[in-house]
């Protein structure tokens, strides 16, 4: 959380060679396991988030531990997030709630889950888990852990044109996770903002008369600026990513401003951040969001 991946690592490494010794030791070897795959997810290194999945569902099978198979469940959601791979990473998340037996991993799933119905577009079917997601972190008096539910939250309510509402939601998790000193997260909050005013610099999707009626403040007050705001965020996140060596953010942050310059008609900034994007995600091996990248670098000649 701290954006100190390199440092997890580090530690995670050593922790893996000390449980060697302490074998009957499992919680010191499936959770130093897990906090390398979180570690390699933010640092964008695809193979070594499923290659941790991939151990811990072979360790928790062999010694029937739930808890490191639904950690490996979601290490193997990362991988396939990073890969921009969405229905295989619900379908791994998915595996992991029905095995969940602590009330405590059965609520981290639901953002998990929640998550994952975002990406895939199921904004009906995300709203619930998220929502009781952001209730027990408040409960508990944990509201860091929330914040990214929030902002999801802040996803699908733009979604359902909601839009001044969805902004508030999505700010109000950001804000979070710059309180709390949350580096990779608060990168990626600055790469969702970014995204929702690239989508109205875009005009991605043509609004119903009622839709602009009941939002027509919101449009009012932030279309003339869409893009200058849209750039703002994408830059911060591409300057927090780069600083932390966050690459599974970075990349995605640099196409954001590619497509940003290519809906504003400045063809060489888009080649350039296309470029780069392309460049990150090679080294990650995220071989959706790489042909994505290529095929809208070709169509700018």
């Amino acid at each position: 959380a701290l954006g100190r991946m390199d440092e997890g690592i580090v530690s995670g490494e050593r922790a893996q060679e000390i449980s060697r010794f302490l074998r009957t030791d499992q919680y010191l070897y499936f959770k130093s396991l897990a906090g390398l795959g979180f570690a390699y997810y933010h640092k964008g290194d695809k193979e070594k988030v499923l290659e941790a999945g991939t151990g811990l569902l072979d360790y928790g099978q062999r010694h029937s531990n739930p808890r490191a198979m639904v950690l490996g469940y979601w290490m193997m959601e990362l991988g396939h997030m990073i890969d921009g791979d969405f229905p295989s990473a619900l379908e791994w998340v998915q595996k992991g709630m029905q095995l969940s037996v602590d009330p405590f991993y059965s609520l981290m799933g639901k953002m998990y889950i929640g998550v994952g119905y975002v990406l895939c577009g199921q904004f009906e079917r995300a709203e619930g888990p998220l929502g009781e997601f952001v209730t027990y972190s408040r409960q508990m008096g944990c509201e860091k852990m929330g914040a990214g539910a929030l902002e999801f939250l802040g996803v699908i309510s733009i979604a359902k044109g909601q839009m001044s509402q969805g902004l508030k939601l999505l700010e109000q998790g950001h804000q979070m996770y710059l309180d709390y000193e949350s580096p990779p997260f608060y990168a990626q909050g600055e790469y969702v903002l970014g995204g929702v005013y690239l989508q109205i610099v875009e005009r991605a999707a043509p609004m119903s008369f009622s839709r602009v009626a009941k939002n027509i403040g919101f449009l009012v007050k932030n279309v003339p600026f869409a893009s200058k705001k849209a750039e703002e965020h994408f830059n911060k996140a591409i300057e927090v990513a780069e600083e932390i060596g966050a690459k599974a953010i970075l990349g995605q942050a640099y196409l954001g401003l590619g497509l940003l310059h290519k809906a504003t008609n400045r063809k060489k900034q888009a080649l350039d951040y296309i470029s780069q994007a392309i460049q990150v995600f090679e080294e990650c091996g995220a071989d959706r969001p790489l042909k994505k990248a290529k095929e809208t670098l070709a169509s700018l000649g």
